[in-house]
């Protein structure tokens, strides 16, 4: 996995999605946003993340886990 800022990601997009479908490799891109902490004191700046992948890996962790989503449910019906 590849981690990068959102600066990099907006800047280098086509080589970034030839990346993901072509070598299978997973990008993280981390995103700075401003949110409103009441307990830290107002406005802070934060770090978010979101995760570009290739389709066939997203749809077999989507896959298990509701196949775990299912399994609990059944746990906890019994």
């Amino acid at each position: 996995m590849k981690v990068i800022t959102l600066g990099q990601f907006e800047r280098d997009l086509d080589r970034i999605l030839d990346d993901v479908t072509d070598e299978n490799e997973h990008y993280c891109v981390k995103t700075p946003v401003i949110s409103d902490l009441k307990d830290k004191g107002g406005l802070v700046w934060e770090d978010k993340a979101v995760m570009i992948l290739p389709i066939e890996d997203y749809d077999l962790l989507k896959e298990t886990y509701d196949m775990w989503l299912a399994n609990c449910k059944e746990e906890v019906m019994v």
